[in-house]
């Protein structure tokens, strides 16, 4: 906990000092986002590389269907998933899809990876702040296609979260189809990390404290997903911390890819 303390003070630092070549990007109900350098305290070992949240990447990360598909391909192949059953290991037997759109994605797509290579790569790493009285968000999806298992965000409460300072809530089974109809409040104590899938239906609830509240979140993504991200989009030396951030977490998620894509073949 103490060294989200610290972190929490450095976030508040790079929003009201913000570097040359970084700014904030506006999000739903008065949140605010901006990518971090990377840099101290941000390039820490025990956090974006962190061995145990790639592992649990390297396994969960399956989706690659986005990536070679037009936006009807993907509508397409999500309606046969749904039609048969919502099931984790539909997406094993849907490789990516050679030619252009693999090549080069489209404005507004990821272009991490490699169009050969399945899995993961780290994407982006990114501050949210809450200022007091943020508004509740409406119910939303980071991304729609290709559906689930093709991007899992991670977020690291910087300020302690309360039931009512603007935590996340989620509703549990959204991702595969079938939710219970009620919503759970990631209320998590400090020092704890919450990982969800992007395709999960959740919103941020509201903030009726009288301090700002910051998280810090990255997120992990196979080739190909819209996610409306494009180069510069935090500034053009936020884009170089992007490529900074993954010059030495994608090495190291790679192993643990292979790994996982060994023990599935095997099994």
């Amino acid at each position: 906990p103490q060294e989200q303390f610290s972190l929490e003070a450095a976030a508040m630092r790079h929003f009201e000092q913000l570097p040359e070549g970084y700014f904030t990007s506006p999000l739903r109900a008065d949140r605010s986002q901006v990518h971090v350098p990377y840099d101290d305290p941000w390039s820490a070992d025990w956090l974006v590389p962190n061995d145990l949240v790639l592992q649990v990447t390297a396994r969960y990360v399956i989706n690659n269907m986005a990536c070679g598909r037009s936006e009807e391909e993907q509508q397409s192949a999500w309606c046969q998933w749904v039609m048969q059953g919502s099931s984790v290991e539909w997406f094993h037997s849907i490789p990516p899809q050679d030619g252009p759109l693999a090549t080069d994605p489209p404005h507004g797509c990821t272009n991490v990876g490699a169009p050969d290579e399945l899995g993961p790569w780290l994407g982006r790493v990114m501050i949210t702040k809450t200022p007091p009285q943020s508004p509740l968000m409406t119910r939303h999806r980071d991304i729609i296609l290709p559906g689930p298992f093709a991007q899992l965000t991670i977020g690291v409460p910087l300020t302690p979260l309360s039931a009512n300072n603007g935590p996340l809530a989620l509703r549990p089974g959204s991702h595969v189809m079938n939710s219970p109809g009620y919503e759970v409040v990631t209320n998590i104590p400090h020092g704890s990390i919450m990982l969800y899938d992007s395709f999960v239906d959740h919103r941020a609830v509201e903030h009726r404290g009288q301090e700002d509240r910051y998280v810090l979140y990255y997120e992990f993504e196979t080739r190909g997903i819209f996610t409306g991200y494009v180069d510069g989009h935090f500034g053009q030396q936020a884009t170089q911390s992007e490529h900074d951030f993954r010059r030495v977490v994608d090495p190291i998620l790679r192993r643990y890819v292979a790994n996982a894509q060994c023990a599935t073949a095997s099994a």
